[in-house]
């Protein structure tokens, strides 16, 4: 993965840069769509939550469902009980793009997350403009400072900062952040080995007692969710299992009981 990541990254600066020539004064177009928030809806209840997400491909299996179409999906997912759901924009690796998160956006009215590699603040802003309400900061790829300051950045727009953490050292960077909402990736960046008892260990070692935690990554039974429940988990986030699932109605509305 650290090759992949590298080269995801080399890319995203170029695209940032790209950015900022068009956007001088980051001028984006007005945001039409109106907020959601997700951390509301956790405050609201104790209902187990699912984000389900658009994913047409991934670094390490490649193809998922090219053919998806991201409005209608994002219909079905919410119809089958989605809680928020996920638009992976990044174009090389994962085969997405800006549009899909517009396109999405004007379909459902459920919180809406950006998941992105964000490395500079004109991500943000391009995040607020397509309509979204909540961005994926990911800890591994920002320094402690940066990632702070994107954090912050995001709240002072508007948005709903996850703040994404994938082993101990990511979770150094946020102990003093003590963001409201943190992702725990169960899937290792540089093997891609996926284990969900990383958000075991990493919760375990959590003292944020007003953030919620979502568990991201390899799920695709209902034992792996009761697992991680038992340990405080509030939601997860589902990708793979749902893009490529001839049944994903039925595999969110079970996984959404979260075992009960």
């Amino acid at each position: 993965m650290k090759n992949f990541l590298e080269e995801i990254l080399r890319l995203k600066e170029l695209e940032v840069e790209t950015l900022k020539l068009q956007y001088k004064d980051h001028d984006f177009p007005e945001r039409k769509r109106a907020f959601h928030s997700f951390v509301m809806e956790l405050n609201k209840s104790d209902d187990f939550k699912v984000i389900s997400e658009i994913k047409k491909a991934s670094p390490s299996k490649g193809d998922l469902n090219t053919l998806l179409n991201p409005k209608l999906r994002a219909l079905e997912y919410v119809e089958a009980g989605a809680d928020c759901i996920s638009v992976l924009t990044e174009r090389h690796f994962f085969k997405g793009k800006e549009q899909d998160i517009v396109d999405v956006g004007e379909a459902v009215d459920i919180p809406l997350l950006r998941k992105d590699f964000i490395i500079d603040s004109v991500q943000l802003q391009q995040t607020l403009s397509l309509g979204a309400d909540l961005v994926l900061l990911i800890a591994a790829i920002n320094s402690k400072e940066k990632l702070k300051e994107l954090y912050y950045e995001a709240v002072k727009l508007g948005l709903e900062p996850l703040v994404e953490i994938h082993d101990e050292e990511d979770l150094e960077k946020i102990l003093e952040l003590k963001p409201k909402l943190i992702g725990i990736n169960n899937r290792n960046l540089k093997s891609f080995k996926v284990d969900i008892n990383t958000t075991i260990t990493l919760k375990a070692k959590m003292n944020f007692p007003n953030s919620y935690v979502i568990s991201e990554s390899g799920f695709d039974n209902i034992e792996k969710i009761k697992k991680v429940k038992t340990y405080g988990i509030r939601g997860i986030l589902v990708g793979e299992a749902f893009v490529t699932s001839n049944n994903f109605k039925e595999l969110i509305s079970s996984f959404k009981g979260g075992g009960d």
